[in-house]
C-alpha cells in the first residue's frame, strides 16, 4: 500500500511540474526537456479503470526512465514526465498485486509499442484494456 501511495504521489508531483512548465535544470522535472504523456486506461465499456500501473520501457533514447511505473487515479487517468526517446507501454491490471483495481477490470492489459516522446512535447496516450 507503501508503494501505491508513492507511486501516486509521484504521479501529482509530476504532473504538477509537467503543468507549471518548471525546470531546474537537473532534467527530471517535466521542464523543456523532457516530454509528457497523458492519457486514460479504459475498460471495454469505456470506464476509466483505477488502479493499474503504466509501466513505459525506453527501447531508444539517452537517458532511462526514473521511475517504473506510474497507477492511474480513480478516474483512469495518468500523466508521465518523461527524456525524450522511443518506449513501448504495458498495462496490467491485476487486483492481486493492487487492491485499488476493481475485481472485474483484473488481469486485463493493453500496451503500445515504438511510441515517441519528443522534448517539450505534450502527447496523449489512451488505453482500451482487453
Amino acid at each position: 500500500m507503501r508503494a501505491i501511495r508513492q507511486a501516486l504521489i509521484t504521479g501529482v508531483v509530476l504532473a504538477a511540474l509537467a503543468a507549471c512548465g518548471s525546470s531546474s535544470g537537473d532534467g527530471r522535472d517535466g521542464g523543456s526537456t523532457h516530454g509528457t504523456v497523458s492519457g486514460t486506461v479504459r475498460a471495454a465499456d469505456g470506464t476509466g479503470v483505477p488502479g493499474c500501473p503504466v509501466v513505459p520501457k525506453l527501447i531508444e533514447g539517452d537517458v532511462g526512465v526514473p521511475e517504473k511505473s506510474i497507477v492511474t487515479k480513480e478516474d483512469g487517468s495518468y500523466t508521465w514526465t518523461l527524456p525524450p526517446g522511443t518506449y513501448d507501454f504495458t498495462v496490467v491490471c491485476e487486483t492481486e498485486r493492487d487492491p485499488a483495481v476493481p475485481d472485474e477490470y483484473g488481469g486485463l492489459k493493453a500496451n503500445a509499442s515504438k511510441v515517441k516522446v519528443a522534448s517539450g512535447e505534450m502527447r496523449t496516450l489512451d488505453f482500451d484494456l482487453s
